[in-house]
């Protein structure tokens, strides 16, 4: 039987037509510079994100593309360090053609274009991240705003601590600062049945069947002050995975007229019944 044997060596004009290939349809925007900092070649998507023409762009320095606050960063941090560890990472602010600024992330290593040391540079654009966190600040700052303003209690339950609370709910629990409570565990409410509610509400969270109910709870401070507490609950995402975020109302006295409503009645049923019993008596008949 005739043994086949497989050519696996690429040839040059294959190779470099892939790398042509992953070059111009990369969807980071990729740059090749010389030793002195000028523009050899870049792909498509670098020109977009700057929005200047290959043409305009290959042949600059690369300083003209850089806030003057950021250029010291090209010779002092980005050539230096790939000159000295062959790689390097870091953050810069680009300047469009139009004059926005453009945040972008840029990893750099040692290249050889043409036979001649360079550097390849892949630029990251860092603006639709950047966008996210700041509308992901204002968010929190939003919400840090409502539950630092609303009288109820608010905490964030996962995976069976506290990952926030307002200061109302340290308040309610005679606390003095949210730092007391902060990632401790449920036993910081001194109330057996709320935390058991609360237990019982994570671990169905994990389960995915949160009832998001209401319960009603007598609880003790630990200043020895009895009060009642209405808590609610619901699922929320809290750092990218499932949490319980719950509200928590001090009720004592509704509860107490409700009880003592509750006491009258049984009081005016308990007369009743002695008062009609005595009648009986009083009013029965011989033979």
């Amino acid at each position: 039987m005739a043994t086949i044997h497989k050519n696996n060596t690429r040839r040059p004009m294959d190779s470099e037509r892939l790398y042509r290939h992953v070059f111009d349809l990369a969807m980071d925007g990729i740059a090749i510079i010389n030793e002195d900092g000028v523009y050899i070649d870049t792909n498509q998507a670098y020109c977009q994100m700057l929005g200047f023409s290959y043409d305009e762009i290959v042949g600059t320095h690369a300083e003209e593309f850089i806030t003057p606050e950021d250029r010291y960063k090209l010779k002092e941090e980005y050539i230096a360090n790939i000159l000295s560890k062959g790689k390097v990472r870091l953050d810069s602010i680009m300047v469009r053609k139009d004059g926005t600024l453009v945040p972008v992330e840029v990893s750099g290593v040692r290249f050889t274009h043409a036979g001649k040391p360079s550097f390849l540079s892949i630029v990251h654009d860092l603006r639709d991240r950047k966008r996210k966190e700041a509308e992901l600040a204002e968010s929190e700052e939003r919400y840090r705003i409502l539950t630092e303003n609303v009288t109820d209690g608010v905490m964030v339950i996962q995976d069976g601590s506290i990952k926030f609370a307002n200061n109302a709910f340290v308040s309610l629990f005679a606390g003095d600062s949210t730092k007391d409570v902060m990632h401790k565990g449920l036993a910081i409410l001194s109330c057996q049945d709320l935390e058991g509610f609360f237990i019982q509400e994570d671990e169905a969270l994990i389960k995915g069947d949160l009832s998001e109910g209401i319960f009603v709870a007598r609880c003790k401070r630990t200043d020895g002050r009895v009060f009642w507490v209405e808590a609610r609950d619901k699922k929320i995402t809290w750092d990218g995975r499932p949490a319980i975020l719950a509200t928590l109302r001090d009720i004592t006295e509704n509860r107490l007229k409700q009880i003592a409503m509750e006491e009258e009645k049984e009081d005016l049923f308990r007369e009743n019944i002695t008062l009609r019993s005595t009648m009986k008596d009083r009013f029965r008949l011989g033979d």
